[in-house]
Parts: structure tokens; sequence; C-alpha cells
């Protein structure tokens, strides 16, 4: 019986300890239109919004710019991640990518993107909300290693 205590007190801890390193809070702000095709200017609002939507467990603050965000030294974005996002038409195609990063240390967390034909209006939801799930699950876990530190094991090898 004690051991089975044990047992059920180490995975209480284990699971703890995993949802407590997790990202609490994404900063979400419009995506940027490289190449200020007013034809695809609307998707500045609906990229994000397809973010949003997979956002179960994170509390979504949408941000009108980054500047109040940098240099900040506020304990309420200790376990924020902010999103990065921008697309560009380069006729017949569209590429959307996105960095998350670390609030407090700017560490890139998640580096995606993906390519669709710009007609194809179903390619970019699907492939933005596919994206977002596998992303924010990853943040909201906690089970990341920083790109960058990622990055750097791979030259030293």
């Amino acid at each position: 019986m004690l051991s089975l205590l044990k047992t059920y007190l180490c995975y209480f801890i284990l699971i703890h300890a995993v949802y407590a390193t997790g990202y609490k809070t994404l900063i979400l702000l419009e995506f940027e239109n490289t190449l200020y095709s007013k034809q695809f200017d609307y998707l500045r609002h609906t990229l994000p919004d397809y973010i949003k939507s997979q956002a179960n467990n994170l509390d979504i603050e949408y941000a009108g710019s980054i500047e109040p965000y940098l240099g900040m030294d506020n304990s309420k974005y200790d376990n924020a991640a902010i999103l990065l996002g921008k697309y560009s038409v380069n006729e017949p195609y569209i590429e959307v990518s996105y960095t998350i990063y670390n609030m407090m240390n700017w560490e890139k967390l998640v580096v995606d993107s993906y390519e669709c034909h710009f007609s194809d209006n179903e390619c970019i939801k699907d492939n933005m909300i596919s994206s977002a799930q596998a992303s924010l699950g990853t943040i909201a876990s906690g089970n990341i290693i920083a790109i960058e530190e990622e990055l750097d094991k791979t030259d030293k090898k």
C-alpha cells in the first residue's frame, strides 16, 4: 500500500513539474504582410484568428504592436511566449511563417512555415490550424528546448 502511495505521489509531482514549466500566455500580433499586397491584407487578422482558435489551454493576449513588450521586466510574463508571423505572396504561391519566442529572454521556441497556392484558402487555413495545434501544444506542455540551443548542439558535432 505504501509503495502504491509513493508511486501516485511521484506521478503527481512529475505531472505537476511538466505542466508548471509550460507557457501560460501567448501574446499574438497581427501577421506582417511583407509585400504589402492589398488583395491579401485580410490575412493580417485572419491568420492570428486561426491560431487563437487552437489555443485552448493558453491565455491569448492580442497586442497592437510589439513595442510595449520590448525590454519588459514584468513577472506577469514569466510564463509567456510571443508569436511573430509574416506572409508574402509571390504568385502563384503564398508563404506563411512564424516564430514563437520566450517573452523574458527572447529565445526562439518554435519556427514554422508553409506554402500554399494563393487561391487555395482551405490550404492556407488548414495548414495554419495544424501548425498552430502542434506549436501551441508544444509550448503549453513545456516540452521544448530553445531552437538556438539545438542549433548550437548540432554545430558542435
